[in-house]
């Protein structure tokens, strides 16, 4: 379970009014491969929980163990990469949080350094993103107020290590809490049950061509997590969708992902 220095009560903090009773503000590095890890636990506890929580990234550079070697500078990531991020977020949570995704997958995927704003321009037109307004955003005040907003969130929440996720209830604002650190699954889905006060069921996930529909790139073994498989087991449902033309396996810097196959 989760340890004593893991996990720290947040009763001052108000949470948002939204419809879900619990918000989890995610705390991480766009940059550190252990805040790339965390991506296959949120999208597991998405399937399973997600009528009763929304995640929120809160974007922060540094502070965080295995960071991919920069090749820029941080404060050009700070001032553009962080920027960019919350001009998404401007169309909406989701569109934020799908923006993130993109980002990180050409960071960690294909060795993409995000220079300039062309490169933003390419990952948001891949997604349903008003490319007009995100370009006015990027470096509208709202982008620049929304940043600011985050570094300053990590500071009253004393946030000393990326990642860290905070569950905020909407009902009992007394018993939020804080887990530091990469978790284990069980240990996240704890903390949904205990501001819940009360038992929950996890849903039914949907087919695997229907999740695969959502994502991007997924190696098999975050598929088989998510769905609770074994190895075995995955690869012959992947195959039996690669057969049906659904699916593709892509073989990306010596590992392989696969990725829904959209007709065109």
């Amino acid at each position: 379970m989760i340890g004593k220095n893991q996990v720290d009560n947040l009763s001052k903090i108000k949470v948002d009014a939204i419809n879900k009773p619990i918000i989890i503000y995610a705390f991480i590095n766009p940059l550190s491969h252990t805040c790339w890890a965390l991506e296959p636990l949120i999208k597991k506890m998405v399937l399973e929980y997600g009528d009763y929580f929304t995640v929120r990234p809160v974007i922060s550079f540094g502070a965080s163990s295995h960071e991919k070697k920069i090749k820029t500078s941080v404060s050009f990531l700070k001032q553009n990469l962080g920027l960019a991020i919350k001009a998404a977020g401007l169309q909406g949570n989701k569109m934020g949080r799908q923006f993130l995704q993109k980002v990180q997958e050409a960071y960690f995927f294909y060795d993409d350094d995000l220079l300039n704003e062309d490169v933003m321009m390419t990952y948001a037109s891949l997604l349903d993103l008003d490319l007009n307004e995100f370009s006015n955003d990027l470096y509208s005040h709202s982008a620049k107020k929304a940043y600011q907003a985050d570094l300053k969130l990590k500071k009253e929440m004393n946030i000393k290590e990326l990642p860290s996720l905070v569950f905020f209830s909407k009902h009992n604002e007394m018993h939020n809490l804080k887990i530091t650190g990469l978790a284990n699954y069980n240990d996240y889905t704890y903390l949904l049950y205990k501001l819940l006060n009360k038992k929950i069921t996890p849903k039914n996930k949907p087919s695997l061509k229907s999740f695969l529909m959502s994502q991007s790139l997924l190696s098999i073994e975050d598929i088989a997590f998510i769905f609770d498989w074994t190895h075995d087991q995955t690869k012959v449902k992947l195959n039996q969708l690669k057969l049906a033309g659904d699916v593709e396996e892509l073989t990306i810097l010596s590992r392989k992902y696969w990725t829904y196959k959209h007709k065109k």
